[in-house]
């Protein structure tokens, strides 16, 4: 977790000794709390996994490594991951120009 989160985490009430943050929720039905959640802030279409789809795209589109990206959301396999690699074509030019370090000096100048 970033420390936003457990700050976030750290201001709730501790009313329940348990470990769990909302003990009331029914894991089973998290997805069905969150769309009712969004929907009555006027969010449609969206639900609690998206939230883990937004957290991977802005990962990415902040430079961060697909493979780091894979292992934060517990993916099994890179193919998994993929699907976030087209936002981050910054990230892609930025990897192919350090290329440009390893041959600096190697190439005569241009005429």
């Amino acid at each position: 977790m970033n420390a936003l989160a457990v700050q976030v985490l750290k201001s709730l009430p501790e009313s329940n000794p348990s470990e769990l943050v909302f003990p009331e929720v029914n894991a089973a039905h998290l997805s069905v709390y969150t769309r009712r959640v969004f929907a009555s802030v006027g969010i449609k279409d969206a639900s609690f996994h998206s939230l883990r789809h937004t957290a991977a795209s802005w990962l990415v589109m902040e430079g961060v490594d697909l493979y780091a990206v894979g292992r934060i959301l517990g993916h099994k396999t890179p193919r998994m991951t993929q699907r976030y690699a087209h936002l981050s074509p910054e990230f892609m030019a930025a990897a192919v120009n350090k290329l440009d370090g390893v041959f600096a000096g190697a190439l005569p100048e241009p005429r």
